[in-house]
């Protein structure tokens, strides 16, 4: 009763978002801090997940996140708001695990705390402030594999050569729209092509240009 006073409990009597996490807060040991997509857990991980129509066209773009020592995840996707334990673009599709120290964990959750409380007051803008950016920021505090530089780049570049997918069925879902597009572009190419539409199109622009 206690804890649905407290709104941890919806009116069906189901935990609600702000529940699950301090569940998974008061669950969390140290023996059981491992990778748990299912119960959207990734403790010490830089999530990721595609961006509709962004990423279709810019396969390498996505929206990002990262997860604090208990899996709970904390990522920046609007104006003065951060959402944690709630994934804003559902679950993530691949994830890329982070070597954190034993030594620096309570200084990773701390950077992770005070980046989120500094986010719930900025505004989101899509060319200079967002999530890679939010995470990004977290790393530099902590100061990870020694460098206070971390950036945009070197996230998606983590995020190329480091990452796991949480299932090959994650992995095609990830990028099936951009393959459907160039199959589209290709069979329209090799139409124009069969039907002798391309050459008399190019033999028409050299024509006009002269």
């Amino acid at each position: 009763y206690q804890r649905r006073v407290h709104g941890d409990y919806n009116k069906m009597g189901n935990l609600t978002s702000k529940g699950k996490s301090k569940e998974k807060e008061e669950a969390g040991t140290k023996a059981d801090r491992v990778i748990k997509p299912e119960k959207g857990c990734y403790p010490f991980c830089i999530v990721w997940a595609p961006v509709k129509w962004l990423t279709w066209f810019l396969p390498f773009i996505g929206h990002v996140g990262i997860g604090t020592s208990l899996g709970v995840i904390h990522d920046f996707f609007r104006s003065r708001h951060v959402s944690v334990d709630h994934f804003s673009l559902g679950p993530p599709y691949k994830y890329v695990p982070l070597d954190i120290d034993e030594s620096k964990i309570e200084e990773y959750d701390q950077a992770i705390k005070e980046a989120t409380e500094s986010y719930k007051t900025q505004r989101y803008s899509l060319c200079k402030n967002h999530c890679q950016k939010f995470v990004a920021e977290i790393l530099n505090k902590i100061k990870y594999k020694g460098s206070s530089s971390h950036s945009m780049s070197s996230n998606l570049w983590m995020l190329a050569t480091k990452s796991k997918y949480v299932s090959y069925k994650h992995a095609l879902l990830a990028y099936l729209p951009l393959l459907i597009i160039l199959a589209i572009c290709i069979a329209i190419i090799f139409s124009l092509c069969k039907f002798k539409i391309f050459p008399q199109l190019i033999a028409q622009y050299y024509i006009t240009l002269s």
